[in-house]
């Protein structure tokens, strides 16, 4: 209970993860294919679930209100315009998240915050020693990336991880 009362956005995080992960566990286990598939489903929708119910249980909380999803939402675009206005900050690695207003929405920029949170900086982002360091980190990741698409193929690379979890 130390965790829900010092930082509960890490529980809000790591519930639906860790429901996953030990059903992941033990998914091998299960012998007929249809059952595993169906169980498959069926626990990814318990996690999503649970993670959605803590989020609102802590949510309906007045002193963690900010911990809705529109709250946190409010204040990465706050964040986001305070670099954006920054000379000293905003001259660095930041892009527009856009316009979020509806679920559908931020499924569709899904990709955008992936490519983003993993890839950038990029070369044109390189304003500092710093970020150079970073950008050839996140290209050394790419590279790694692409050469297990590459050499594996895209489906069979998520195929590998998926059963060891």
């Amino acid at each position: 209970m130390v965790l829900l009362s010092l930082k509960p956005y890490i529980l809000i995080c790591l519930s639906a993860v860790f429901l996953l992960w030990f059903f992941m566990l033990f998914r091998q286990r299960i012998e007929d294919k249809t059952l595993r598939s169906i169980s498959t489903l069926g626990f990814v929708a318990l996690a999503a679930a649970a993670g959605f119910l803590i989020s609102q249980s802590l949510a309906s909380n007045e002193s963690k209100e900010q911990f809705t999803s529109e709250e946190l939402l409010k204040t990465v675009q706050a964040q986001q315009t305070t670099f954006s206005r920054n000379p000293t900050q905003g001259s660095g690695s930041n892009f527009s998240v856009g316009n979020t207003d509806s679920p559908a929405k931020m499924v569709a920029l899904f990709p955008l915050g992936v490519v983003n949170t993993y890839f950038r900086p990029f070369p044109w982002d390189i304003r500092s020693p710093v970020m150079l360091v970073s950008f050839l980190e996140a290209f050394a990741f790419l590279a790694i990336t692409l050469m297990c698409f590459r050499r594996i193929g895209f489906g069979k690379t998520f195929n590998m991880i998926f059963p060891i979890p």
